[in-house]
């Protein structure tokens, strides 16, 4: 085989592989996400994330750990601005902020230590913690009428985002067992 027949199969062979590798990296994405409680907002989270296009389970797990902790974050931002607006509420938001705030400091951390070493379970028990804080946080908000507040919804919204973020992450972990 002369160079010039090798450079030309191997100019063919990159554009083949360039061709497909992409319809391979959603598919795997795909196929990781049809086993989660909501494939459609992990698909969207993940196709959306630069690391995933070429990422084993682990990291896609990460991934959906930051989206976890970027929820969180806005969570807490909110509940900040609620607090300064409704003192009569503050019951209420002091306790979606503790329990926010243990989901960011330990919950996250410990998700994102336990997927480093391969400590898997430790990062599902972790992201399932994050989901039930967040569902306790609404039911709170809604046992002290809270509901009835202007900011409640986006509140509402915050609380549903972590949870089934959370979710979307335990399942993806769940696959490393």
């Amino acid at each position: 085989m002369n160079s010039f027949s090798l450079s030309f199969t191997i100019t063919i062979i990159l554009i083949i592989s360039s061709f497909f590798l992409p319809f391979s990296s959603c598919d795997s994405i795909q196929n990781v996400c049809k086993t989660t409680p909501n494939p459609q907002l992990c698909s969207s989270i993940l196709r959306s994330n630069p690391r995933s296009k070429s990422a084993d389970i682990t990291t896609l797990s990460l991934i959906m750990v930051d989206e976890v902790k970027s929820k969180v974050n806005s969570a807490l931002q909110i509940i900040s601005k609620l607090e300064k607006s409704n003192p009569k509420q503050k019951d209420a938001l002091s306790d979606c902020k503790r329990r926010l705030s243990v989901v960011e400091k330990y919950d996250v951390g410990v998700a994102i230590e336990a997927l480093n070493k391969g400590d898997d379970k430790f990062a599902v028990d972790s992201m399932n913690d994050a989901s039930i804080e967040a569902q306790i946080c609404e039911e709170n908000l809604k046992t002290k009428k809270m509901n009835n507040n202007d900011y409640y919804s986006s509140m509402s919204k915050m609380n549903k985002d972590v949870q089934d973020y959370s979710l979307v992450a335990a399942a993806i972990m769940k696959l490393l067992l």
